[in-house]
């Protein structure tokens, strides 16, 4: 489990941008997707019933992120679940070349007691750029709604 990650809300004039703070890309990684379905859902209302795999892959930190947090987004609407949690984040070297993100959702299946808050299409490059400020990483996501 992360202990320094972070997320919060930050003004944005055409869409939802999210600034995320960790002590390292597991901890970006697990922040940015809570925030995502923190945005997206009542996350304190899911039950943590199932567990989902899921694997992103990126030529680099911002575009293995901007990958994983998308996948997230096409496995809610396809599989039509919601997740409270993201366990084992690890991050590892892709043998094409880049990374590959690789984490466990707890979840379970969409139920109409969930109180969907609005619907996110993507995660965009648009502006992201990973950052080391002191100890810790830093990084802003812009969500096209």
């Amino acid at each position: 489990m992360t202990t320094g990650a972070r997320w919060r809300l930050v003004p944005h004039t055409a869409d939802l941008a999210l600034a995320v703070t960790g002590d390292s890309l597991e901890d970006v990684v697990r922040a940015a997707a809570l925030g995502l379905w923190s945005l997206s859902w009542d996350r304190r209302g899911v039950r943590p019933e199932q567990e989902w795999e899921v694997e992103a892959r990126g030529r680099d930190p911002e575009s293995a992120l901007v990958n994983f947090l998308n996948e997230l987004i096409f496995r809610h609407e396809t599989e039509r679940v919601v997740w409270r949690d993201l366990e084992r984040v690890t991050v590892g070297e892709d043998p094409a070349g880049g990374l590959v993100l690789r984490a466990v959702a707890r979840g379970e299946p969409l139920r109409s007691r969930h109180r969907l808050r609005r619907e996110i299409k993507a995660a965009t490059l648009h502006g992201l750029k990973l950052a080391r400020k002191g100890k810790r990483m830093a990084v802003q996501v812009v969500f096209d709604l």
